[in-house]
């Protein structure tokens, strides 16, 4: 059996809907947070990394996105908002750094054995 990264062992509780099948069940899991400011969506998806001349290794792929409403009565006043809500993309980032490393990668740590060196983004 080809190793994989397993959310459902790791973020899931385990139950009797994960015996079905002839495989292994795979999950994708879809998350809503609403923030102060906006609404953060999460994907969690299992992935394979291929690196190259090496055997592909198991992964997590984390994806989010911050949905904030574009409000204003006129073209200015929305253009405006726009402006001021990207002007706060590195804050989004942070966010988005500390929900993953501070409440999903903390625990998939304790549970797992990394074979790949930690990836920072820059």
């Amino acid at each position: 059996m080809e190793p994989r990264f397993d959310l459902t062992e790791t973020i899931l509780s385990r139950g009797c809907w994960q015996d079905m099948g002839t495989t292994a069940v795979q999950a994708n899991i879809n998350l809503l947070y609403t923030l102060e400011r906006c609404k953060f969506r999460l994907s969690i998806n299992e992935a394979r990394l291929q690196l190259p001349e090496q055997e592909a290794v198991p992964a997590v792929l984390f994806a989010g996105n911050f949905h904030y409403d574009l409000v204003g009565r006129t073209v200015d006043k929305c253009l405006q908002h726009l402006h001021k809500t990207l002007a706060n993309w590195q804050d989004d980032l942070v966010a988005y750094r500390e929900i993953i490393d501070d409440k999903f990668l903390v625990g998939l740590r304790e549970n797992t054995v990394s074979v790949l060196p930690t990836l920072a983004v820059s």
